[in-house]
């Protein structure tokens, strides 16, 4: 039978179990399975991460198109990019490995991934031994918990393992509270939150703990947010309170909730409207925020966002928060005043560039709202690869408003290039599509534009009128 142990770089991963193991640094020798499970802290890699983790090793040095790991992975289910782009982040974490100058997968823009780092097969190992086993379980961390998680409470434990190991009585004292604490952990329902660690009279709770931990909870919670999804909103929701848990005067936590109690109040709550408005602008005219079912929701929200910026007034994220809500109340002129704001303290803001833009909109200055899209899109298109989770969500979708603006004001070719630029970047997006089929229609081109759009009816399964 194959192995299913392999030395990716400096580690040893176990694709049967999903355990990665380091090896101590410092050696040279290649790590054997029992040296690596009696030296090394293990992490339990998510299971769809490790099917990544395995076709990019099965090809090492090789592209491995976006197309073939999401066919051989979710060989059953349809998911978008997204879903990959989770696993491999959450792999990056395992290995600490750095995007931009990557030691172990490497990201070939718009085509896919490459395993860059040594692979070795290795001889499977035997049954563990008992102290093996107790040793993974410290750290067994379940499906559903973060890798980043785990890796930070590996790393908080080596570090109290390092200062600790002068004096025997207090050694065993650190180990009853991590085994206190591991219990808990694996007896929590909520595995997105880690438990502070106990403290005693011996001991003292790492100091950066609870700051990379509301971090990763927030950035977890941001990552959902930006889905603009029912279920993804109220995972952000849950995440962002878990958050204010971890730091009760944390002001990005209670920014991020402002914002995700506004998105629900607006798409997604039966009993303020069963209306699905478009944008926020249609739904301020018709008055969704002012109705009674709305007002403990919108009160709520109001309150966290001012006190984020209470908390942290040269916050672009708290400003952006409070113009947000403040513009679902009606009150466009203090909101651009909190939006101002946040763009002299980021010019690239692309989210404060949008929700000015929608003032704009709202007081009906068309040319004004359309210089702030382009911005928007702009920034976007400069932040792409760093914030792509975020960002990829809207950003067709912005540069469709961009081309669809241009064209309602008569400057067809410009509309086109627009159009055309989301369709290079989203090929099958259905309003750029019809947009394009449009303007080659009045072009006189009906021919081109009846192939657009039947081509995009055959291949989405949609049944667009193609009466050009």
């Amino acid at each position: 039978m194959p192995t299913s142990h392999y030395r990716i770089g400096s580690y040893l991963i176990d694709f049967k179990t999903g355990l990665a193991h380091q090896q101590p640094s410092g050696s040279d020798s290649v790590p054997t399975v029992e040296a690596s499970q009696e030296t090394s802290m293990a992490v339990r890699i998510e299971p769809k991460a490790c099917a990544v983790l395995q076709v990019l090793c099965d090809h090492q040095q090789q592209l491995v198109s976006k197309e073939r790991l999401i066919e051989q992975v979710w060989s059953d289910v349809v998911v978008s990019d997204d879903a990959l782009l989770r696993c491999i982040s959450r792999l990056r974490k395992v290995f600490n490995d750095d995007p931009k100058t990557p030691a172990y997968i490497e990201t070939v823009p718009k085509r896919g991934y490459r395993l860059i780092a040594e692979v070795e097969a290795l001889p499977a190992s035997p049954a563990p031994t008992p102290a093996s086993k107790a040793k993974t379980s410290e750290l067994y961390s379940p499906p559903e918990l973060h890798i980043d998680q785990a890796v930070q409470l590996a790393q908080a434990k080596a570090q109290k393992s390092k200062s600790l190991r002068t004096t025997g009585l207090i050694g065993a004292v650190a180990g009853m509270v991590l085994m206190t604490f591991f219990a808990r952990e694996r007896d929590s329902n909520d595995t997105n939150t880690l438990t502070p660690m106990p403290t005693s009279q011996h001991t003292k709770p790492a100091t950066t703990e609870p700051s990379e931990t509301y971090t990763a909870v927030v950035q977890r919670a941001d990552n959902f947010y930006h889905q603009i999804r029912r279920a993804d909103n109220e995972m952000a929701i849950s995440l962002y309170e878990q958050g204010m848990a971890l730091r009760p005067q944390g002001a990005t936590a209670q920014a991020g909730l402002a914002n995700a109690l506004v998105q629900k109040t607006l798409r997604w709550n039966p009993q303020v409207s069963e209306i699905k408005y478009p944008n926020l602008g249609s739904a301020v005219e018709a008055g969704v925020f002012q109705s009674d079912a709305a007002r403990p929701a919108m009160e709520r929200a109001l309150a966290l966002a001012e006190h984020a910026v209470r908390l942290e007034p040269n916050s672009v994220r708290s400003r952006k928060a409070l113009g947000f809500v403040l513009t679902a109340l009606g009150r466009y002129d203090d909101a651009m005043v909190h939006y101002q704001r946040a763009l002299e303290l980021d010019p690239h803001a692309w989210q404060v560039l949008i929700n000015s833009g929608e003032i704009s909109d709202l007081r009906q200055q068309p040319q004004q709202a359309l210089a702030y899209y382009e911005r928007a899109y702009h920034a976007m298109t400069e932040r792409y690869q760093r914030d792509i989770a975020q960002i990829r969500p809207w950003y067709a979708d912005m540069g469709t408003v961009v081309g669809k603006r241009y064209a309602e004001a008569g400057q067809l070719q410009v509309a086109e290039l627009w159009y055309r630029g989301v369709l290079n970047h989203s090929p099958l997006h259905v309003e750029a599509t019809l947009g394009l089929a449009q303007l080659l229609a009045t072009a006189g081109d009906k021919n081109q534009a009846r192939q657009l759009c039947t081509s995009l009816n055959q291949r989405l399964g949609s049944d667009h009128a193609c009466r050009y």
